[in-house]
């Protein structure tokens, strides 16, 4: 959406605009044709409904074996990744090493997102743009998440007390700032960027299973980053985008109205919508795997988000 406004300098038409991307992912099944299609294979599946509870009803089904079709099969999703079946021998089990475990290439995604973002993305506060931020994980060293952020920074990146880096040199334009710090008081790490790419999407967007994660060189360390989807530690990033908003205008205002930091105490009100996608307290009680499983990821991720807005509060 923010791609679509600095391309028409409006949100008209930003709705359209990602129902169009979606609608580009969107592809039919062999069990859409099984069960939508087929009224003999639509019938029987509900009668086995019927007389057993513990079967799914038939739109849980297709549901099920179009997710494993995407997920499982050479099919893949087009637009998005392919498939592709891996085989180990670790352990020589004949239960996991001898039977293809999945990995997800997503070349074809960086593709598509390009016909519909023009990157990198770079806004400012004084063209009065949207701003955007990214949340991603260094699985190297996950104490804090990596932000990209379309504004640019408003100082030099300092490595420690004794090394400033120049960033109109490490950056690919004239006098950029686009760069994350990250990491705690003894690991501290820099990576720069040329604004939001596809690699800062990717880096937000990609699960532990993908191939070819985004990697980014640390300038503290010399060393080489792999970045996973942040919501792996931060889940909403609700504590990244209020730190990210006061951080900036604090140092805004301090170097438009001069005087300290210290003395800017109050950034502009934030209003932040968070849509809960998942039951507070869902009343039954799960008995079979899936539900079981699907239980667990909700929990999971639920009380990551629910663990920051609760330290808010208390802050």
């Amino acid at each position: 959406m923010v791609g679509h406004y600095l391309r028409n300098n409006s949100w008209k038409g930003s709705a359209e605009k990602i129902l169009e991307f979606w609608k580009g992912l969107m592809c039919t099944t062999i069990a859409d044709d099984l069960f939508g299609r087929n009224p003999f294979i639509r019938n029987s599946w509900d009668y086995l409904h019927a007389t057993n509870s513990g079967i799914a009803d038939t739109e849980s089904a297709r549901r099920f074996w179009s997710i494993f079709e995407f997920a499982f099969t050479p099919r893949g999703v087009p637009n998005m990744y392919e498939s592709v079946p891996t085989w180990g021998s670790k352990f020589l089990n004949p239960f996991t090493d001898f039977l293809p475990w999945w990995r997800y290439d997503y070349r074809q995604l960086r593709s598509y997102l390009s016909k519909f973002v023009d990157f990198p993305i770079k806004t400012s506060l004084e063209k009065g743009q949207p701003r955007l931020l990214l949340t991603s994980v260094d699985i190297q060293d996950y104490a804090t998440p990596v932000v990209f952020d379309s504004y640019e920074k408003l100082h030099d990146a300092s490595v420690n007390d004794d090394v400033t880096i120049d960033t109109a040199k490490e950056g690919k334009s004239k006098n950029s700032r686009w760069f994350s710090e990250y990491g705690n008081s003894e690991n501290r790490h820099i990576v720069f960027y040329d604004g939001i790419g596809p690699d800062q999407v990717l880096a937000s967007a990609l699960g532990k299973y993908a191939l070819d994660h985004p990697q980014i060189e640390d300038k503290a360390t010399g060393t080489v980053r792999q970045l996973w989807d942040g919501g792996y530690l931060s889940n909403t990033p609700l504590r990244e985008l209020l730190t990210a908003h006061k951080n900036y205008w604090m140092e805004y205002l301090r170097k438009n109205r001069g005087g300290s930091q210290k003395s800017f105490t109050r950034a502009p009100e934030l209003e932040v919508y968070i849509v809960n996608l998942h039951p507070l307290a869902p009343k039954d009680i799960p008995q079979d795997k899936d539900l079981i499983d699907d239980r667990e990821r909700v929990i999971f991720y639920f009380t990551i988000g629910l663990r920051t807005m609760n330290t808010l509060r208390m802050s």
